[in-house]
């Protein structure tokens, strides 16, 4: 504090000291909070106090407290008052007050003073030092307290501690590890590198957390995790300088993965100064299945080995996976017990990332055989490279004094229908298969495989029995199930199989010198070994325990109607590529109505009786005195022939007992006289792929008195009738247009943005040829309508919108136009036009639909000039308005 003196200038007027300490106003992150479970927490190096001194001789003699400590030097505090240079002036040093000062210009001023400030710091222990994080669980994601990041001159670690609830073993707080610093040396070498989430950076960290109790007879000498620094730009701030999102993950050092197609046993070893080998590491892990293993540390040399299932062996003794300074092995051998042939299984290693960060190893082999729905199989693989030039036949069997076989793979090795090997060349490769795996066996001939290496090549074979039975394989290549796994997998399976979908019992057989194979009503996708006699494979099914059966190519069949006994319809579905087979053939019961058959051998015919009280049976000639069909008067059935390479004729019995044999239904004329002289005539008309057979009761034999023949003239009346009927059968076409959002825009010729139209669910349908093509329809169905104003200022933007919120069941609007496409001249009578009111202001009429919610319409008047100004724009005088159409003035009369 200073008073001036017009003759010295301004001097001190007092030496004593008066302090000020504003430890209230320290940041409240002194006293940290507790929350939760302890499984990972910050710690806070110190707390922050002020205090603040009025004199300037007094600074040297102020005093700190016991566990206190300056943390910068004395400056003048200017952060509360209006002057640069701190001071505060007053007329007299009784009446300075601090922050406020004396304008000179209202008053003479003749005192001064101003304040000193200086930090200080508490070093003695708090009472809470730690936050608590909680617990994270695996998989999970747990944000940091805010108090741990936001503190100005606190610093907080982070340490985090293992806790398994199935597991005796407790763990310590964690240790942040070098990169050269081996276990052993663990608090012999001083402080150890921390984690400070105040002032994070990318890194990669170790962290090491040692086992204080627990089991005994637990190897665990304690657990490893691998912490990873990242930051995420998010944005920045007000200065240009970036904001980053940081995020902390913690993985395991070692992380395996097993791509292989059946379980296999694990075990990772340490090696230790001795060079003994001792597993950390045990455990078994499925297909694509990831095991996380802890108690690893990757800066000390560690071994790896694999025991697949299915009687495999290691060929070597444990390989190399983790070294300081040597290379890491790639590849690895393992043993058949059955064959006793070697393949070699990939690890693929994260090799390019640094020491310390979590190692990740990819388990898989270079190709799998995957063998389903096929019987016991061995595979013999043959060296073809010597002999590419001689052609294979499809019919010749191996020789196996001729053939290099490279090694063979027996069902023993096939675990759920899978086993592995190792990378081959497939331009070289031949491939012999055998049915069975006791006594003697067949294989088939030899297939090349140079079509499997290309993306969807395949191969076809055949293979035998010891009784000379076969059955057709289909072998492909793909990719393996497991994304960006370069395994490709050889995929074995039937040529051709077989599903009932009937409900019964199905015999199968494929040639008539054997034993129909059966197929339950249960089976679906079932393979058969037959006894292949022809070039193509062959198939002719019954119901049981019927005889009459049909045979169809597989290779040339879609979809096929097949009739059998009482008069039952079978259809046959052949698809193709479907998982399972080359070709599945699927029976179930078709239509009984008669579905038009795709098979040219098998025609339909729609047969009618037109006589009004006479009963008519009908058969194929040739076929059982049970397969008589009747028709009762004024009715139709449809039929098909039940031996599609029988005789392809009718025999026809009339009420009264005769039988008219041999009745061809192929033409009109050739209609038989015995059946004429029944009273009967029939007429066919052809309709596509059905005929139509129709049995009308003769005239000439009712009016033959009469002097005149009406048989001709009915002839024509029922031909010209069927004629109009097949030009009226026109098949209709329709037009769907599905579009969820629509935006158009109104542009005048500035441009400028008139009007905006959006539209949601817009339906749009056309459809012509009904009623014989003499009726189209035209339906629109908006989901949700609404009309903007673009222009600018408006003072109304929505135009026109519907009041209430559309939904999908309702929508806003709905039209449908029914066009007749004849030309009339003469008058039209419609019996009743049909109005609905549905709400004030709208109608539901025949042609339109609206929902039951009121409109709004908000016409603002610059909006009109402007539309009219664009539709002057167009000159739509320049459209030419010449037509030949003549109109006619319609007369609308309503009675």
């Amino acid at each position: 504090m200073e008073k001036y003196n017009p003759s010295i200038g301004w001097i001190n007027i007092s030496t004593d000291t008066t302090s000020f300490d504003s430890s209230n106003e320290s940041i409240a992150m002194d006293e940290p909070q507790q929350n939760g479970l302890i499984s990972a927490h910050t710690i806070p190096r110190c707390s922050p106090c002020v205090t603040l001194l009025w004199k300037d001789e007094g600074i040297s003699r102020v005093e700190l407290p016991s566990g206190w400590e300056w943390i910068d030097d004395w400056h003048v505090h200017t952060m509360t008052v209006n002057t640069g240079d701190g001071w505060v002036y007053a007329p007299d040093p009784e009446h300075l007050r601090w922050p406020d000062s004396h304008n000179h210009i209202n008053s003479v001023n003749y005192a001064r003073g101003r304040r000193w400030i200086r930090h200080r710091k508490q070093i003695s222990t708090y009472v809470n030092q730690e936050i608590s994080v909680g617990l994270l669980k695996p998989g999970e994601t747990l944000p940091l307290p805010l108090s741990s990041l936001t503190h100005t001159s606190l610093s907080y670690i982070l340490h985090i501690k293992p806790v398994k609830i199935d597991s005796p073993n407790e763990y310590s707080w964690s240790s942040v590890l070098d990169n050269y610093e081996h276990t052993e040396n663990l608090g012999a070498s001083g402080e150890l590198s921390e984690i400070c989430v105040s002032n994070l950076t990318e890194t990669e960290k170790l962290l090491y957390c040692s086992r204080i109790s627990g089991n005994s007879m637990s190897k665990s000498r304690g657990l490893w995790f691998c912490l990873s620094v990242k930051a995420t730009e998010i944005g920045k701030d007000i200065q240009s300088d970036p904001i980053y999102d940081w995020n902390l993950f913690i993985n395991s050092p070692l992380c395996l993965t097993n791509f292989l197609p059946f379980t296999a046993q694990y075990s990772v070893l340490h090696e230790e100064s001795s060079g003994q080998l001792v597993a950390l590491s045990e455990g078994v892990f499925s297909p694509g299945e990831t095991v996380k293993v802890y108690d690893t540390d990757l800066r000390n040399p560690l071994h790896f080995s694999l025991l697949p299932r299915g009687g495999w062996r290691p060929a070597q003794e444990p390989i190399l996976i983790s070294h300081s300074s040597k290379t890491p092995s790639k590849t690895m051998s393992i043993r058949s017990s059955f064959s006793g042939r070697i393949t070699q299984i990939i690890l693929e290693q994260n090799l390019d990332k640094e020491l310390l960060t979590s190692k990740i190893i990819r388990v898989y082999a270079p190709y799998w055989i995957a063998s389903a729905r096929c019987p016991s199989l061995t595979y013999r693989l043959i060296d073809i490279s010597g002999r590419r030039e001689r052609q294979f036949s499809l019919f010749s069997r191996s020789n196996d004094a001729n053939e290099k076989i490279l090694w063979q793979i027996t069902e023993e090795e096939m675990l759920d229908g899978c086993t592995i090997a190792s990378a081959v060349n497939f331009k070289t490769l031949g491939l012999s298969l055998s049915l069975g795996q006791h006594g003697e066996q067949q294989f088939g001939p030899v297939g090349d495989l140079s079509s499997l290496g290309d993306m969807d090549g395949s191969v076809d074979l055949y293979a035998y029995d010891g009784d000379g039975n076969c059955l057709r394989i289909f072998i492909s290549s793909k990719p393996c199930p497991y994304q960006a796994v370069p395994t490709k997998v050889i995929s074995v399976r039937p040529y051709m199989t077989f599903t009932n979908r009937m409900g019964q019992d199905i015999f199968i057989k494929f040639s008539d010198g054997e034993q129909p194979k059966i197929l339950h009503a249960y089976d679906a996708r079932i393979a058969f070994v037959h006894c292949r006699t022809g070039s193509t494979d062959k198939f002719q099914e019954v119901f049981a325990p019927l005889e009459m059966g049909y045979n169809g190519g597989v290779a040339s069949v879609k979809v096929g109607i097949i009739l059998v006994r009482q008069r039952r319809f079978l259809r046959a579905e052949i698809r193709g590529y479907e998982e399972g087979s080359r070709f599945l053939i699927v029976f179930r019961l078709a239509s009984a109505r008669g579905p038009i058959s795709l098979l040219r051998e098998v025609p339909l015919y729609s047969i009618e009786n037109r006589t009004a009280h006479m009963v008519i049976d009908i058969r194929q000639s040739g076929v059982i005195d049970g397969a008589w069909i009747q028709l009762q008067p004024l009715s139709t059935v449809n039929f098909s022939w039940e031996n599609p390479y029988g005789c392809k004729l009718l025999d026809v019995r009339t009420q009264n007992g005769i039988v008219v044999q041999n009745v061809s239904l192929e033409k009109s004329a050739e209609c038989s006289t015995e059946l004429q002289s029944q009273g009967i005539h029939l007429h066919i008309i052809e309709m596509g792929e059905m005929k139509v057979a129709r049995f009308i009761v003769d005239q000439v034999l009712q009016s033959h008195s009469n002097g005149y023949h009406e048989s001709t003239s009915c002839e024509n009346a029922v031909s010209s009738q069927m004629l109009g009927e097949v030009q009226n059968d026109a098949a209709p076409l329709e037009l769907i247009v599905e579009l969820g959002v629509v935006g158009i825009s109104v542009i005048d010729h500035r441009p400028k943005e008139l009007l905006y139209l959006y539209l949601e669910r817009v339906y749009i349908s056309y459809s012509t040829g009904y009623d014989g093509g003499n009726t189209s329809r035209f339906k629109l169905i908006l989901g949700h309508l609404q009309l903007d104003n673009q222009l600018p200022l408006t003072s109304m933007p929505v135009l026109l919108a519907p009041e209430q919120t559309s939904d999908l069941h309702h929508p806003v609007f709905k039209t449908t136009i029914t066009m007749s496409n004849a030309n009339t001249d003469g008058t039209q009578v419609f019996p009743y036009v049909y109005i609905r009111f549905i709400s004030p202001g709208l109608i539901r009429s025949v042609l339109g639909q609206v929902t039951e919610s009121r409109w709004r319409l908000n016409v603002h008047e610059p909006i009109i000039w402007a539309l009219i100004e664009f539709y002057n724009k167009l000159h739509m005088e320049r459209i030419p308005s010449s037509s030949n159409v003549t109109q006619v003035d319609p007369e609308i009369r309503i009675e």
